[in-house]
């Protein structure tokens, strides 16, 4: 029997956590219960499977590995994609309204959002500006040129974004291990910043000037706005600056 952490018995490590050697195994039990029961296409060896499903399943896998072996791992990981962790992202075009000093701006703008200048030309596509800021409660700033992730350790690669883009990781600290490793998403959707709780346990409330505390629904995107406050748990919040 392969050895367990601090040199626990298997059955040590299974009662004291929910995670563990016997989760991940549980997990890829259910994966291959699902591939096999999945219906087939015609004419072909492939099959029909629930991505929500088996996406859900994976996720369970990865957050019962142990967090110094993701850790260890992820290095050699990425250092192997390399094509995945591109620093670079294609250049997002968005219908726009342009100022005379062509600062793009909403649509439904009538003045620029960065100079003041009406805007009174016909809307034309450009680049996607910064959208605003992301900002934790322990000082971190994250400019929303792209998608962000943010969790205790988070892995871009194994989140998909609306637009394709790779999203910026946002590391946070959780040590009663409230958050999870991938715990929300902030993506990018034209003019739009929307948030997306990934995590399978504390889940994510969101607080705005006005409104009662919203609990974010798994798998759900909600549109954020200027000044929302974001509580992962475990004494971790973000907050949204400076957004369209």
């Amino acid at each position: 029997m392969a050895d367990t952490p601090d040199n626990k018995t298997q059955d040590e490590w299974n009662e004291e956590t929910v995670y563990g050697p016997s989760t991940v195994i549980a997990a890829l039990d259910q994966i291959e219960d699902l591939v096999e029961s999945s219906r087939t296409v015609p004419l072909s060896a492939s099959i029909m499977i629930n991505k929500a499903e088996i996406l859900d399943l994976l996720d369970q896998a990865r957050e019962a590995l142990p967090e110094d072996l993701v850790a260890e791992l992820l290095p050699a990981v990425s250092a192997s994609s390399p094509a995945r962790h591109a620093e670079t992202a294609p250049e997002q075009r968005v219908l726009s309204s342009v100022c005379a000093n062509g600062h793009a701006n909403p649509t439904s703008y009538t003045t620029c959002r960065q100079c003041g200048l009406p805007l009174n030309t016909p809307a034309r596509y450009r680049p996607r500006p910064s959208l605003g800021w992301a900002v934790s409660s322990s000082g971190q700033r994250v400019e929303l040129v792209r998608p962000v992730l943010i969790g205790r350790l988070p892995s871009p690669e194994n989140v998909t974004t609306m637009t394709g883009l790779t999203a910026q990781p946002l590391t946070v600290d959780s040590p009663e291990l409230l958050i999870s490793r991938n715990h929300l998403l902030l993506d990018v959707d034209e003019w739009s910043v929307l948030a997306q709780d990934l995590s399978h346990s504390n889940g994510t409330i969101l607080h705005r000037e006005g409104s009662s505390p919203l609990r974010l629904s798994a798998g759900q995107s909600v549109v954020l706005r200027s000044n929302d406050l974001l509580d992962l748990g475990d004494g971790q919040t973000v907050r949204l600056q400076d957004l369209p």
